[in-house]
C-alpha cells in the first residue's frame, strides 16, 4: 500500500518543527548561560559598597534588587573578589522569590585591598547565569576620614578634600535609607555617620537593629533632628539620645558656634533649638543656656546630638562650617579653658591622626598567634651532616667496594638503591618531626561596656594541618563576622607560603558567616578572624566597683566567674594598676596609692612626655606608651603570642623616626576613647575560651586563652 503523500507532507512539517523547538530551546539555554534569559528573573539594581566607597581591612555592603514576574524563582548570588592576595573568597547568598514578588538581598564582602576586584554573578536555579557585572567602586584612601551621611545630598561644611601632611582628608559616602545595611558590619567601613532629620519609619526591623548594634559596638553617629524632632524622641534613636528630646524653641545666641569655626553669623541670624533635657554626655556647646551640642558614650560608641539643623540657613550659608565639622569629628582641636581639647580626643575613626596604613597590631598579633612550637623545622646541622654521608656514600665507599668486589658494573644498581634508602630516610626523619594532626591556636578577647547593654567578642585562630587538605570553618555564633587573614611573614611567625585557594563564605542566621573549603597547604598556617556582638550581655566575669579620690582611684574588683583570671589590671587616665591573680570568687580592694606598681617605661607615661600630667592633654603620650597596655598587659609576660617587649621596641623606633604609631585593632581604638572619656578598663586574661573554632576537627589547641576587658565608670557614690 503506497503511503499518502498528504500524509508524509504532514510528518515532514512537524519533523521540521520539532527540530527548530529543540534548537531554539537550545539557544534559549545557551543565552540563559551567557546571561541574557530576563523574561522571568530580572535584576532591577545593584549598589556596591556602602555609597559606592570600600576601603581596606574592613567588610562592605553591596545590595541585589531581584524580582520574579511570571512564575517562582530561585537560584543563587555570588560575589568573586580577586587580587594580590593567595585567598581568593567566593561570597554566596540564596534567593526565592514568589511570582509578582521583587526583594532586596546584601552580600558582605571582606576587603582585604583596596586594589582587589570583584565580579558579581546572578544565577538561577538550573546554574545558568542572569546578570553578570564587575563592581565599581571608589577605595578609600586610608589617610582620609570616611564620613557617611544618610541622606540624598551632602552636608554644607562636610568637604571632601584630600590629605596632606599636617591633617587628614575627608571623603564622603551618601548613603540612601533604602538601602542602609541591616547588618552591622556594613557599616564598619565609617569613621562616622551623620544623620541630619533622622526619621526610622522606613527601615525595616533588621536595619534599624543593624545600625543600633554597630553604635553599641563602637561607631560613631552625630545626630541632627532639627525642628522634625519626634521620631528622634519616639524610635529607637531615644535609647542613643545623650538626653531626653523635648521639643523646639528658637535661639539667637550663636556665640559658641561663631568661636567653633571661627567665623560670624550675619546680623540677627537666629536658628531652630532641639530641646535635649537631662544631658547624659559632655556638653561641648551651649546656647542661651541650652545644650547646642552634647556627646554621649552608648556602649563602646559615641553619639553626638546637634540640638541645631546643619542643612538649613544661617549654619548652611556660614563660612565657619567646614571647620565647625573639623572640630566636631576631631580633625581641629579649639583651646577650651584650661587647655584640653574640645574635639573627640581621638583620632578619625580611632586610627591615628593623620593615619597612614603599615603594620599595625592586628598584623603582629596575627604573626604571633602563627607559632607552633609542636612543629620542629630540621636543623641546618642534620641536612648538612645528611648531605655529607649522602656524598660519602654515593662516591667512594660506592666506587671502592665495588671495585674490591670486581664488580664496578654493579653501580647501576648500588646508586639507586642509595639514593632510594636515602629518601626513605630523609621522608622518616621529616615525618617524626612535623605535626601529625591539626593543631589550632585561639585568642579570644571579649569586650564588657560600663553600660551593660553590649558584649563585643573578637577572636584571632590560626590553624595548621599535617597534610593539604580542605576544611569547613565556622564559630557557629550568630551574626558572627568571618575572614581569612592574609599569612604574617618574618619573625614573630612561622614562614608563609603562598598557596592559591578557593573558598566560599556563606551566611546564615543561626551560625553567622562561615568558609567552606578552604584549602589549608601542609606546615602553613592559616589565620582566621571572627567578631560578633552581643545586646544586653549580663553581668560580665570581672565586677569592678570604683569612684574617684582625691590622689587617683578606691574601690574593688571582684571575680564573679568560676575559673581564675591572670595578671589582672586596671587602665585609667591617671595610669596602670596592677592587681595580679584573681581566683573564682576572690576580690581586690583598690587603693591607688597603695597598690599602683609602674614599670619603668609606665613613669613616663604618668607624668606626660612634655609635663602635662594627663594623657588627655598629650595624645602623644598615649599612642605611644598606654595603648600597648590594652593588649600587651593582657596577656602578661608570655612573648611567644604577643610579643610585648618587641612592640615596646619597635615603638621606641617609630617614635624616634617622627612616624605615626598605628594601632589598626578597631576595638582597641574605642576603648582608648573610653578611656580618654574617664572610663577604667580592668582587663583579666583566662584559659577558659566559650567560643572554639569549629573545623570539623578535633584539635588541640596549643593557646587557648579568653581575655576579658570590663569597662566600669568611674563616679561618685
Amino acid at each position: 500500500m503506497k503511503d499518502d503523500p498528504r500524509g508524509k507532507e504532514m510528518r515532514k512539517l512537524l519533523t521540521a518543527a520539532l527540530a527548530l523547538a529543540l534548537l531554539g530551546a537550545g539557544a534559549g539555554a545557551g543565552a540563559g548561560a551567557e546571561g541574557g534569559d530576563t523574561r522571568n528573573l530580572q535584576v532591577s539594581a545593584i549598589m556596591p559598597g556602602l555609597g559606592n566607597k570600600y576601603r581596606s581591612g574592613a567588610f562592605f555592603p553591596v545590595a541585589v534588587e531581584l524580582g520574579a514576574q511570571f512564575a517562582a524563582e530561585s537560584g543563587t548570588i555570588t560575589i568573586e573578589a580577586s587580587g594580590s592576595g593567595d585567598a581568593v573568597p567566593r561570597y554566596t547568598t540564596r534567593f526565592e522569590l514568589s511570582p509578582g514578588t521583587r526583594y532586596r538581598y546584601f552580600l558582605y564582602p571582606y576587603c582585604s585591598n583596596v586594589g582587589d576586584s570583584y565580579v558579581l554573578y546572578v544565577r538561577d536555579a538550573w546554574g545558568r547565569t542572569v546578570r553578570r557585572e564587575e563592581l565599581s567602586m571608589k577605595g578609600h584612601d586610608q589617610q582620609s576620614y570616611l564620613v557617611g551621611i544618610v541622606g540624598p545630598q551632602g552636608i554644607p561644611g562636610v568637604i571632601e578634600r584630600e590629605a596632606d601632611n599636617k591633617a587628614c582628608g575627608m571623603t564622603m559616602a551618601i548613603v540612601a535609607p533604602d538601602f542602609m545595611p541591616p547588618k552591622a558590619c556594613g557599616y564598619e567601613l565609617l569613621d562616622v555617620l551623620i544623620w541630619a532629620h533622622p526619621d526610622p519609619e522606613g527601615l525595616t526591623p533588621t536595619q534599624i537593629n543593624a545600625l543600633e548594634e554597630w553604635v553599641l559596638g563602637g561607631g560613631r553617629l552625630v545626630i541632627a533632628p532639627g525642628d522634625t524632632w519626634q521620631p528622634t524622641a519616639a524610635t529607637f534613636l531615644a535609647g542613643l539620645a545623650p538626653g531626653v528630646v523635648t521639643g523646639v524653641e528658637s535661639t539667637g545666641d550663636l556665640g559658641a558656634l561663631e568661636a567653633a569655626g571661627a567665623a560670624p553669623f550675619g546680623p540677627g541670624s537666629s536658628m531652630a533649638l532641639t530641646l535635649l533635657e537631662r544631658p547624659t554626655g559632655r556638653v561641648l556647646m551651649s546656647a542661651g543656656g541650652r545644650p547646642l551640642v552634647v556627646r554621649g558614650k552608648v556602649g563602646f560608641g559615641e553619639v553626638t546630638f546637634l540640638a541645631f539643623d546643619p542643612t538649613r540657613n544661617p549654619f548652611a550659608r556660614w563660612a565657619g562650617a567646614q571647620k565647625f565639622w573639623d572640630y566636631l569629628l576631631g580633625l581641629g582641636f579649639p583651646a577650651e579653658e584650661g587647655g584640653t581639647s574640645g574635639g573627640t580626643g581621638s583620632s578619625p575613626g580611632g586610627r591615628g591622626y593623620g593615619y597612614q596604613y603599615r603594620q599595625g597590631l592586628a598584623e603582629r598579633l596575627t604573626g604571633s598567634m602563627n607559632q607552633f612550637t609542636e612543629i620542629r623545622p630540621i636543623s641546618f646541622v642534620f641536612v648538612v651532616g645528611f648531605l655529607i654521608v649522602y656524598v660519602i656514600l654515593v662516591g667512594p665507599v660506592d666506587y671502592f667496594v665495588l671495585k674490591k668486589l670486581r664488580h664496578l658494573e654493579w653501580t647501576w644498581i648500588t646508586f639507586p638503591t642509595i639514593a632510594v634508602a636515602a629518601t626513605l630516610v630523609a621522608f622518616a626523619v621529616i615525618s617524626a618531626t612535623r605535626a601529625a594532626r591539626v593543631y589550632i591556636n585561639q585568642l579570644t578577647v571579649v569586650d564588657w561596656s560600663a553600660d551593660g547593654r553590649m558584649e563585643r567578642t573578637e577572636t584571632i585562630s590560626a590553624l595548621i594541618s599535617p597534610k593539604n587538605d580542605r576544611y569547613d570553618v565556622s564559630y557557629r555564633k550568630p551574626s558572627c563576622e568571618l575572614f581569612l587573614a592574609e599569612p604574617a611573614a618574618g619573625r614573630y611567625g612561622m614562614p608563609s607560603f603562598s598557596f592559591t585557594t578557593n573558598y566560599d563564605v556563606v551566611d546564615s542566621a543561626d551560625a553567622g558567616m562561615s568558609a567552606l573549603q578552604v584549602l589549608m597547604p601542609v606546615w602553613s598556617p592559616r589565620t582566621f578572624w571572627g567578631r560578633w556582638r552581643t545586646g544586653s550581655p549580663g553581668e560580665p566575669p570581672l565586677v569592678v566597683d570604683l569612684k574617684p579620690v582625691a590622689q587617683g582611684l578606691e574601690g574593688s574588683v571582684t571575680n564573679n566567674s568560676a575559673v581564675a583570671f591572670d595578671n589582672v589590671q586596671l587602665v585609667h587616665e591617671k595610669g596602670v594598676c596592677k592587681i595580679g591573680r584573681l581566683a573564682a570568687g576572690e576580690s581586690a580592694t583598690i587603693n591607688w596609692q597603695k597598690s599602683l606598681r609602674f614599670a619603668d617605661f609606665m613613669t613616663r607615661v604618668n607624668s606626660g612626655t612634655d609635663g602635662s600630667g594627663s594623657w588627655k592633654r598629650n595624645p602623644r603620650a598615649f599612642r605611644y606608651d598606654a595603648e600597648p597596655l590594652v593588649m600587651a598587659a593582657s596577656v602578661g609576660a608570655d612573648s611567644r603570642y604577643y610579643p610585648a617587649e618587641n612592640v615596646m621596641q619597635w615603638q621606641k623606633w617609630d617614635q624616634f623616626g617622627g612616624g605615626h604609631y598605628v594601632y589598626d585593632l578597631a576595638s582597641e581604638m574605642s576603648l582608648r576613647t573610653l578611656i580618654e572619656s574617664g572610663q577604667a578598663i580592668v582587663i583579666g586574661v583566662c584559659e577558659d575560651n566559650p567560643s572554639p573554632l569549629d573545623a570539623g576537627v578535633t584539635a588541640p589547641e596549643r593557646v587557648n586563652w579568653t581575655i576579658h576587658r570590663v569597662c566600669a565608670a568611674v563616679s561618685e557614690r
